[in-house]
């Protein structure tokens, strides 16, 4: 069977639709550079889908002893019991090995080859079988926060990761599990000659209760060491021991990030957390899949997804060249200029196209286009956390995923293309202008709307942007759930959801033990006056009380509002397809490119 993706090799051996449903999802390819511990290790190295794939390559043997560590690993912790079949009836989980690759983002050797046991939880019932299955995780707003106070403030960055974290999580004692072992592993027969089975005793990997069991099993040693959860979330954790002593650190699953104030206080506890689990610690450069580089002398961070854009712009290459009819060979070929076939553009959007529209949508959904346009567009969404220049182009693209045409095709191509050319760009964390000097702590935000879009039904988009400690902390671009009678009232409605975003950020701050009030500019004189108290009352009278909380938060003391002139209007890039120069001087103010670059 073949790959039902929308590219140049795909094929039409099956229905689109059936070929969606039923195809087994191709291995994946990964540029590595050599590395002599791995000699067998050729690049392009295929990363399997399936056992059986990677038996059959020549790096069988690395797979094996990851196999083997992984394994050797569940019965240390005692993972699970082998036993007999359960009662007819009793459901058991089908598992699979799942392989990867652990590559160096500066050299793009391979660090270490990957397996490890993962359960198909799907078959099970909530609230039948599991119960809690909820975990929290740090958000991208909470994660930039930390950062932004760890370079303002000159602290220690660490990482910490913990080895085989859900199988060191105990279940509960009234859940019972079983799962089959992976295909190929033998566990001997029981006493009926049937193969035995696992039964688990902690949370594998894949099973619903596995994230929350580890939640509840790490969080209560993190507790029990003196954090305390701040924000609604309960993944951003605060310690404090005044006068010197202090930790903040953000958790997402195993991986945990922290800043704080010493050394000292960081090994302390790297030496408490590892009295209850395997861990490794060391300085941070990288979480979550983001690099972090970090300038101590300018107390600034660089965050950079590079190595996963460059492996989508890798996947797809092939396919941009074709379908923009571009000349020279059709095919990816790395050399120092390597993205320069693809004729990189200077904006995410042509500003002189016309914006996306369903009308461009087919009348039939082509059901192969939109399973790639789904998957370039997903993980264009996972970069938006270092790229929020791409924010208001993907968040465009994203309406039309499930019905694209011709128009949204070539519109994804261009904005393939422009970050073919802006890979080393990097959001800056502690980049003080003299705008962000202004405002106690930099905490301040951008509201602006566009009105009347045609192509929306004549809906207005919102763009909201907010700055803490000379950072971009958090973006957002949407279209308005309401019609505007006019721009006055349509940015009314982007200041109303500012005011959100700014409170939210407002409440983090004050848990950090920072009081700061935020501003809002808008260059919008009259939604200003609206926003400030009742003004033209016979034409606002029919603006939903709800979203008067912009009004609310300035009565209450708890919001400031200022008029900024449209040019400085940062969050324009967010409403709107700007051309190249207001679009490169507003991307100027959170994005860069490293120091070393320039020199």
């Amino acid at each position: 069977m073949h790959d039902a993706a929308y590219s140049v090799d795909a094929v039409d051996l099956l229905s689109p639709l059936f070929a969606c449903i039923n195809v087994v999802k191709s291995a994946v390819y990964r540029t590595v550079a050599h590395n002599p511990l791995f000699p067998l290790a050729v690049s392009p190295v295929m990363v399997p889908k399936t056992d059986k794939q990677a038996q059959e390559q020549a790096c069988a043997a690395y797979w094996n002893a990851a196999k083997a560590r992984c394994l050797d690993r569940h019965a240390e912790l005692r993972a699970h019991d082998d036993v007999s079949h359960p009662p007819s009836g009793v459901q058991v989980l089908d598992t699979k090995w799942v392989f990867d690759l652990k590559l160096n983002p500066d050299t793009h050797q391979i660090d270490k080859f990957r397996a490890r046991v993962v359960a198909n939880g799907g078959p099970q019932i909530l609230g039948y079988d599991c119960f809690d299955v909820n975990a929290s995780t740090a958000s991208m707003c909470e994660f930039k926060l930390l950062l932004a106070v760890c370079a303002a403030r000159d602290w220690e960055l660490s990482h910490m990761d913990t080895t085989t974290a859900f199988i060191s999580a105990p279940l509960k004692p009234d859940e019972v599990v079983y799962c089959y072992p992976p295909r190929g592993l033998d566990l001997g027969l029981d006493s009926a000659g049937r193969p035995k089975i696992w039964k688990l005793n902690t949370a594998l990997e894949g099973t619903r209760p596995a994230s929350m069991r580890w939640t509840q099993s790490s969080s209560a040693v993190i507790s029990k060491f003196g954090f305390v959860p701040i924000g609604s979330g309960g993944a951003f954790w605060r310690y404090y021991d005044p006068p010197e002593d202090e930790i903040l650190m953000c958790t997402h699953v195993d991986d945990f990030l922290l800043a704080h104030s010493n050394s000292r206080i960081g090994n302390r506890f790297d030496e408490f957390y590892g009295q209850h689990y395997t861990r490794r610690y060391g300085p941070a450069t990288e979480y979550v899949g983001i690099r972090i580089t970090r300038d101590r002398s300018q107390r600034q961070m660089f965050l950079s997804q590079a190595l996963l854009l460059e492996q989508l712009l890798e996947r797809e290459y092939q396919g941009i060249l074709i379908r923009g009819d571009f000349h020279g060979e059709p095919r990816y070929i790395p050399t120092e200029d390597k993205w320069a076939q693809l004729r990189p553009c200077s904006t995410p959007f042509d500003f002189k196209m016309s914006r996306l529209s369903l009308d461009d949508s087919p009348a039939i959904p082509d059901v192969s286009l939109v399973h790639w346009m789904q998957r370039v567009v997903g993980s264009l969404m996972y970069i938006l956390h270092s790229r929020p220049d791409v924010l208001h182009a993907v968040h465009q693209l994203a309406r039309f995923v499930h019905n694209p045409g011709p128009t949204h095709v070539a519109a994804l191509d261009h904005l393939l293309r422009y970050l073919a050319g802006t890979v080393d760009l990097t959001l800056i964390v502690g980049n003080w202008t003299d705008q962000d000097l202004k405002y106690e702590s930099g905490f301040h935000l951008y509201g602006d709307a566009s009105h009347k879009n045609q192509e929306m039904e004549f809906k207005g988009i919102t763009g909201v942007m907010v700055f803490v400690l000379g950072t971009l902390i958090q973006g957002r671009s949407f279209v308005q759930s309401q019609l505007a009678a006019s721009s006055c009232e349509a940015e009314y409605y982007a200041y109303s959801s500012a005011a959100k975003e700014g409170e939210s950020v407002r409440l983090l701050l004050r848990d950090l033990g920072l009081v700061v009030v935020p501003t809002l500019l808008g260059d919008n004189q009259p939604a200003i006056a609206t926003a400030k108290g009742p003004s033209q009352r016979s034409r606002t009278r029919h603006i939903d009380f709800t979203l008067a909380l912009c009004r609310d938060f300035i009565t209450r003391g708890d919001l400031l509002v200022e008029y900024v002139p449209t040019d400085d209007q940062v969050a324009d890039i967010y409403t709107k397809q700007l051309g190249p120069g207001p679009y490169i001087r507003h991307r100027g103010r959170f994005m860069s490119l490293l120091p070393f670059l320039y020199q």
